[in-house]
């Protein structure tokens, strides 16, 4: 990626042509028919791990090694929706 930012994780959403690259800080959205990021995600978490689409592909979750779950409903806003803090698993 540009910036020198590396790819934590990734995922493809489950209806669209859209792929999901999970950097360090945020989730960026790619649409693969038109090769152009579509939207970016900030996560205000310190450093993602993992990322999921739920089923429906409404919703994004990251998981972070400073033990957040951070989720964003994709049809309202690019700030998250809402953080859990604390899990144990991180």
């Amino acid at each position: 990626l540009r910036g020198g930012q590396q790819v934590q994780s990734c995922a493809f959403h489950p209806s669209k042509p859209h792929f999901m690259v999970a950097t360090m800080r945020s989730v960026r959205i790619y649409d693969l028919q038109k090769q152009a990021q579509v939207k970016q995600l900030i996560s205000g978490a310190k450093w993602i791990s993992s990322v999921t689409v739920h089923p429906t592909g409404d919703h994004v979750v990251v998981g972070s090694y400073d033990r957040r779950v951070v989720w964003w409903d994709l049809d309202f806003a690019s700030k998250p929706y809402k953080t859990l803090q604390y899990h144990d698993k991180a």
